[in-house]
């Protein structure tokens, strides 16, 4: 749960770091990015797991 908060806001704060004036441009990919890789990183891990 902590990870998940973090990252959400570590990805806002990471913009600003970089100094990159995009910044609205980040925090929307990064928020679609979380949910999706987190989807289907636990499917494709239990997926690989099951094939090998």
């Amino acid at each position: 749960m902590g990870e998940t908060t973090a990252v959400a806001h570590g990805g806002n704060h990471g913009s600003r770091s970089w100094g990159k004036p995009p910044l609205a441009a980040l925090p929307p990919q990064d928020r679609a990015a979380s949910p999706r890789p987190r989807c289907i990183a636990p499917k494709f891990r239990n997926v690989s797991l099951a094939d090998f």
